[in-house]
């Protein structure tokens, strides 16, 4: 992939192609930072998300779409710093997250192979990635979602806890991304993972033991393309070994 080891998220809707390259796409190629580009299966109508049915996108339905994205996504000049899913975290249910009532994993699965065969014959290159929530790693059901081995060239997840420790919820940094790598080394072997946002509750008195837990098993296991963190006050260790962990790491990445 080349560059550094910085990344902006750039969650777009289905159509969002019209308006695309915006501004979170301009800033990480203004940082040489890697852009991780989430095609959302879902489009904005009157304020509300309506959900793009997969089935409908496997049976190339939304080609039109798919063709145009691939046309925006190859004349944009990113692709040497980008990385592409379709639908990020496709086991969420939500308001922000919608999917239509028929929707099944195996539709996931036909619609990402769908997308993925389109754009490379459109000239997309950009490495394509499987990016559920870190919970079916844990729960043993990524598998479920997992699109065609060899359409997947980066896996991840965001890595969140919300919770102090020894509160009901909370959730180790280094256990989880220890989890899921152990599933990528099994299915996804020499894949290259990806972390689309990380970070612990500001709440949290052993944040700066969250942070060097989670630094220490992606230092010993190798192969992160990016890892985007949450920053913001609270969230970075102001001091301890959180904070000179996090710095030394980031160090080997921008130096």
């Amino acid at each position: 992939m080349g560059g550094g080891f910085e990344a902006f998220s750039d969650y777009e809707g289905w159509e969002s192609y019209k308006d695309w390259p915006g501004r979170t796409t301009q800033m990480a190629e203004a940082n040489h930072a890697l852009v991780y580009l989430n095609i959302n299966t879902h489009e904005q109508v009157g304020g509300r998300k309506i959900p793009v049915c997969w089935r409908s996108i496997a049976a190339g339905q939304e080609d039109a779409a798919v063709a145009a994205w691939a046309t925006a996504i190859a004349r944009g000049g990113y692709q040497r710093h980008m990385v592409v899913t379709l639908e990020h975290e496709p086991n969420v249910q939500s308001r922000q997250q919608p999917k239509c009532p028929g929707d099944t994993p195996a539709d996931y699965r036909a619609a990402f192979a769908h997308v993925y065969r389109l754009m490379r014959d459109d000239g997309v290159t950009a490495p394509f990635a499987f990016v559920p929530t870190i919970s079916l790693y844990r729960t043993g059901h990524a598998d479920q979602y997992l699109p065609p081995v060899s359409d997947v060239q980066v896996y991840g997840a965001d890595v969140y806890n919300r919770v102090p420790r020894g509160s009901p919820g909370y959730h180790s940094a280094a256990t989880d991304i220890a989890t899921m790598l152990s599933w990528g080394d099994r299915r996804l072997p020499g894949r290259h993972v990806l972390i689309g946002e990380i970070g612990d509750t500001r709440r949290d008195p052993a944040q700066g033991e969250w942070v060097s837990g989670a630094l220490t098993v992606m230092s010993e296991h190798g192969g992160f393309i990016a890892v985007d963190w949450n920053l913001t006050p609270g969230y970075l260790p102001v001091e301890g070994p959180g904070r000179d962990a996090w710095l030394a790491w980031a160090r080997r990445f921008t130096n």
